[in-house]
């Protein structure tokens, strides 16, 4: 994955969920397709009012089935 693939994110359709909370930082978890047709997941935080990924992957079959239909 390339950092311009992540930047995508916020100009494409997308899903936002609460993932988790690591050392009091919250967590949230970026569903989308990118222009290329790749489905991604990236796991963020934000830091200083910045966007800060922590995480990015391929969704898996589960995750495509599920959000691939709400990110079209």
């Amino acid at each position: 994955m390339t950092p311009n693939e992540v930047e995508e994110a916020a100009s494409q359709k997308n899903v936002v969920l609460t993932a988790k909370t690591v050392q009091r930082e919250k967590r949230w978890k970026l569903f989308w397709k990118t222009f290329a047709g790749r489905c991604l997941v990236v796991v963020f935080t934000v830091r200083r009012k910045l966007f800060r990924a922590v995480t990015a992957y391929d969704m898996n079959a589960d995750e495509r089935r599920t959000y691939a239909p709400k990110i079209d």
